[in-house]
């Protein structure tokens, strides 16, 4: 079962019944780690991507976090969903959400990007352009490690 954690103008934030701490992962604390940052980060994409938005009718975007074995997966209009357990954490999970949104944004735009499959991702200079390394001075695992996004555009200029 799915529970609601909360809302915005333009996100609502559902996590897994079973993220309840202890063992699990603490569906509130990754659930708020989103909805912290999701409104930000969807005005910094539009004007990465030419000041586009999502049309009205797409709108709320909705966002499950739900077990698995890490990474994300979306439906190119509006529904986001995390694979989280006790390894992901609250912080990067903002950086999974954008790569997301990105792609939301790349099929919106229509201009040329190519999704490579499920692991087609931002690049890491975009995502970068978002977060900041952490204390340790390092980005996040989904911005530095194995799970790195990656896009593949098809042409120089993806605003263009």
């Amino acid at each position: 079962m799915m529970i609601m954690y909360g809302s915005t103008t333009n996100f609502v934030v559902f996590y897994d019944s079973s993220f309840t701490g202890g063992g699990q992962p603490d569906g509130p604390t990754l659930a708020r780690g989103v909805l912290d940052y999701c409104e930000y980060d969807l005005v910094r994409l539009s004007m990465l991507f030419g000041g586009i938005l999502p049309p009205a009718s797409s709108l709320p975007i909705q966002i499950n976090l739900v077990p698995g074995p890490g990474g994300a997966s979306n439906n190119l209009v509006n529904s986001i969903t995390c694979y989280c357990n006790m390894n992901t954490d609250p912080l990067g999970l903002p950086a999974l959400v954008v790569a997301e949104e990105a792609e939301i944004f790349m099929s919106l735009q229509a201009k040329g990007w190519t999704l490579i499959g499920a692991t087609a991702k931002l690049c890491r200079g975009c995502l970068r352009r978002f977060f900041t390394p952490t204390a340790r001075g390092s980005f996040p695992p989904v911005i530095r490690g194995s799970m790195a996004p990656r896009a593949h555009p098809t042409r120089h200029d993806p605003t263009g």
